[in-house]
């Protein structure tokens, strides 16, 4: 352990050191993935704290310099705090699947507390001060950048029908700026009503169970004694729980929102945006089965599994529903054995 410390500690102060400076590429795939917290958990399992307290200090420095405290208190929250709950994970030996879990609800939690305090900072809607603050931000760029930003923005269509009669090519009056910014602000709002509880819940969900699967993984070829449990994708299965509950939730919000419960379509997409996530986790694990009982080649199976994720993302999630139904382990297999179990007990004993 000591020989691999050794041999990486340079190379993860200079990688931590690295994402610092990278920060401002890395917080674009927030909505999605939050990266920091990800490379803050895989540099320490690499290479050990010194690593990961490299990246965190670099981390929080840009957020500062590009955001000031605000930012750095979002990055040291909602993504360095979990970074370092998954060691204290890797440290405790649980199951796979639990530290999965672990490292998911604590990513989920870190976000529900920034939102709170966000929430009692503000005492109104988040998603109006949000965008109200890149607007804010946008328009105190100087005149000139100001005008080929939102050319820029125009040309790519970013703005849709609140643009309508404006030409991009050319430098924008200042009504003409007022009216895309106007219309920037009201379809921004509307995406952020509909999407962005369904962005916390699957961005932080992911953030975690990907911080905890690198750094079990990276902990586990290290070969720690006792050793870090890790399973391979072939061994990935969701459980009764998480095959049920978030699509029930879904549907249950669906027919809320339908009774005209306010909120109840973005709780809805919330949980089925959740729900297509695990069950794309259930089929990159029946497609790694099905690659392994044919002895496909370890490099060809992640190579296809990862091009499968990036181009085939939706086969893959149909995949995983008929595999967490039908599949040997699924819910309705399990199901029909266990009653033809009964069955044939009932039979025999008569």
């Amino acid at each position: 352990m000591r020989k691999v410390q050794e041999r990486h500690l340079v190379a993860g102060i200079a990688l931590g050191l690295l994402s610092g400076a990278l920060l401002p590429f890395t917080l674009g795939a927030a909505s999605i993935i939050m990266l920091p917290s990800v490379i803050v958990a895989t540099l320490g399992a690499w290479s050990g704290v010194a690593a990961a307290l490299a990246a965190s200090f670099s981390q929080l420095a840009v957020a500062r310099a590009i955001g000031g405290g605000m930012l750095m208190l979002v990055v040291f929250t909602a993504m360095l705090l979990p970074a370092w709950g998954v060691f204290f994970l890797i440290g405790r030996r649980p199951r796979f699947e639990q530290g999965v879990k672990w490292s998911a609800l604590m990513t989920l939690g870190a976000l529900f507390m920034l939102l709170l305090s966000a929430w009692m900072a503000v005492r109104g809607s988040l998603i109006d001060a949000l965008v109200h603050a890149l607007r804010a931000s946008v328009e105190a760029l100087p005149g000139d950048l100001l005008g080929t930003v939102l050319g820029i923005w125009g040309q790519t269509g970013l703005f849709g029908p609140n643009a309508a009669g404006i030409d991009f090519t050319r430098a924008l009056t200042a009504v003409e700026r007022v009216q895309v910014l106007d219309g920037f602000a009201r379809t921004l709002t509307a995406l952020l009503q509909m999407s962005f509880v369904s962005m916390l819940l699957t961005s932080g969900a992911l953030t975690g169970a990907v911080s905890y699967l690198l750094a079990a993984r990276v902990a586990h070829r290290r070969a720690l004694v006792p050793s870090v449990d890790y399973r391979h994708p072939r061994g990935w299965r969701l459980t009764p729980g998480l095959i049920i509950g978030p699509p029930a939730c879904a549907l249950a919000c669906a027919i809320a929102h339908r009774l005209g419960l306010r909120g109840a379509d973005a709780a809805a997409r919330a949980f089925f945006d959740l729900s297509g996530l695990l069950f794309l986790v259930q089929g990159i694990g029946a497609a790694d089965r099905r690659l392994h009982e044919v002895r496909v080649p370890k490099r060809y199976r992640t190579f296809t599994l990862v091009l499968l994720t990036l181009v085939g993302a939706y086969f893959l999630r149909i995949a995983g529903i008929f595999s967490a139904l039908v599949g040997s382990k699924g819910l309705v297999t399990q199901y029909i054995k266990r009653h033809a179990g009964r069955n044939g007990k009932g039979d025999g004993d008569a």
